[in-house]
């Protein structure tokens, strides 16, 4: 329990439990572990249920005013109800020990007891085992660290933490509600931010950090023979988490192509499934068509090469008949062709354009008459733009499909 004062050990118990054999109805025994908040307001507990196999654990819950909760826990073995991590109670698991403790500031909160039943004999038993102080908060993290969001979607960003009991016993991890935290943000709103409680939303490409205060607590006993009571020490416990807003998660460089996108306001914006980091046709390579990772795309290695463009190459040569065909500029990233003074909304971008020359016939056999006889070869490919000889200074074509 916590407190403001010094509390009674009534806000922490554990008892022994019994789930009784599946199907025996001759010999049936179970526990059902009834839990009543006795105060005015809503309070949250942390309930765990120990057995030999491991720990069953249904995280952090909610109590209204006077309410009385029952936990049947043969039940939730034999319906096989998972807890805050999916995990169950296993069919062969018969005794185990439960234990319930309050985790909110509020003095003398709640009460609870295990209630053993044998269908059998007709008997039944009622009691709680009074543990010493409540537990301390023994360690708080954040369960994706870093957390990594897209641009636009949303993640789960939990604040985790485990408790430690007076007898030195570990709880499993939980998860804190952030409306229970005494606090959080985000460094950067404009990178990410929060909508909903535990989540995180990725709003523009960068990294930002996640802080939470998170209500960590201490106990100590006091007092003499004549009265003990457990005296509470607020200690809140911060933690903090770095997290990543991608428009393509997992993937940096597509990340930081994409958002050149958006920052340079191009119309036409590729999905992160649109970049590439190998492909060609048979007469150009990735990085032919890739713009040489340098002249129009520095992102090296990482492209766009959309089939209309290599299609149209590869029909191009075919029907100029007169040698190869040699690229001067293929996919150009919105930096890159700035760069090189490419026009604002040009197709380069969309990786469906190539600027070219003859190979067999360049330097001065590059005449207006061979720019086109290309360019007619072109044009047979269906282009949606095909320029000509007056359009460049340096004599290029400039084809896009």
């Amino acid at each position: 329990m916590l407190a403001d004062a010094p509390v009674r050990l009534k806000s922490l118990g554990h008892a022994g439990i019994e789930l009784g054999e599946r199907g025996l109805r001759t010999a049936e025994r179970s526990t059902t572990v009834f839990l009543k908040n006795t105060t005015t307001v809503k309070v949250i507990y942390l309930l765990q249920v120990k057995f030999a196999d491991g720990v069953y654990a249904p995280g952090i819950k909610e109590i209204e005013p006077g309410q009385t909760i029952a936990l049947d826990l043969r039940q939730l073995r034999d319906d096989q109800v998972p807890d805050a991590f999916g995990n169950k109670i296993p069919r062969s698991a018969k005794s185990g020990q439960v234990t319930w403790a309050i985790k909110s500031t509020v003095q003398y909160a709640m009460i609870g007891r295990a209630e053993h039943t044998d269908m059998k004999n007709g008997v039944s038993a009622s009691y709680a085992c009074i543990s010493c102080c409540p537990p301390r908060t023994n360690a708080v993290w954040v369960d994706d660290d870093p957390a990594t969001v897209a641009v636009g979607g949303t993640v789960d960003l939990f604040v985790m933490a485990e408790d430690e009991d007076c007898y030195h016993n570990i709880s499993s991890p939980y998860y804190m509600p952030w409306s229970w935290l005494n606090s959080y943000s985000f460094g950067n709103t404009s990178i990410a931010t929060s909508y909903a409680d535990s989540t995180a939303t990725g709003i523009s490409n960068g990294n930002t950090t996640f802080y939470a205060d998170f209500p960590g607590v201490e106990y100590h006993v006091e007092g003499s023979e004549s009265g003990w009571f457990c005296a509470l020490d607020q200690t809140p416990r911060p933690v903090q988490a770095p997290v990543k807003s991608e428009r393509c998660p997992g993937e940096e460089t597509k990340s930081t192509m994409l958002e050149e996108y958006h920052t340079n306001n191009v119309t036409v914006k590729p999905a992160c499934e649109d970049f590439a980091t190998s492909g060609g046709s048979t007469n150009f390579s990735f990085s032919e068509l890739n713009g040489g990772f340098s002249d129009g795309n520095p992102h090296t290695g990482v492209g766009i090469i959309k089939s209309a463009l290599t299609t149209g190459l590869e029909a191009t040569r075919t029907s100029y008949n007169r040698g190869g065909i040699t690229l001067s500029s293929g996919y150009r990233c919105p930096h890159g062709n700035l760069a090189v003074d490419g026009v604002a909304q040009s197709i380069h971008m969309q990786g469906k354009a190539a600027d070219m020359y003859s190979t067999d016939h360049g330097g001065t056999g590059w005449t207006e008459t061979e720019f086109n006889l290309l360019r007619t070869a072109a044009a047979t490919t269906s282009p949606t733009e095909n320029l000509n000889w007056s359009s460049y200074t340096d004599r290029h074509l400039h084809v896009a499909w």
